[in-house]
């Protein structure tokens, strides 16, 4: 087990992770009975002191919806997340918007919400990865 310091993140599931220099993102996830609690917050583990961080954003940026089973990934200098679920009604929603993160600006940036019908289909459980300059997604399930 690896020995970290600082505050850490709560318990949860279904989160994603990117690294960017010698940091990792971790962002989303759910917890609670019946996954009932979905996340929106940002953490920062430095790999070379071990220590936690939770980003705080300034007070114009807006998280997007917490989520879960969704993906990021960094290019850039920006991480990029893509869809996942969490609930409205009590439902299952599944999501298919594009977000990006400035870590340097403290700043998300919403690029698609996913209505237009251009870009992939909303969907949750999926991979997302970088190659040859462009992000590819791959799998998961949708509507």
């Amino acid at each position: 087990k690896v020995q970290t310091s600082g505050p850490q993140p709560d318990g949860r599931g279904y989160a994603a992770a990117a690294m960017f220099k010698s940091d990792c993102y971790l962002f989303g996830g759910c917890s609670g009975a019946l996954a009932s609690s979905f996340r929106n917050d940002m953490w920062k583990l430095c790999t070379l002191t071990k220590t936690w961080t939770r980003i705080h954003l300034p007070l114009y940026t807006t998280p997007p919806p917490g989520r879960s089973q969704h993906s990021m990934l960094q290019y850039g200098g920006l991480f990029y997340i893509f869809g996942g679920n969490n609930k409205r009604g009590g439902k299952r929603h599944l999501l298919g918007d594009l977000v990006a993160f400035d870590p340097v600006k403290l700043t998300y940036s919403q690029l698609s919400d996913g209505s237009t019908g251009e870009g992939p289909s909303r969907r949750s459980g999926h991979s997302m990865v970088l190659q040859s300059g462009g992000i590819f997604l791959f799998g998961g399930g949708g509507d």
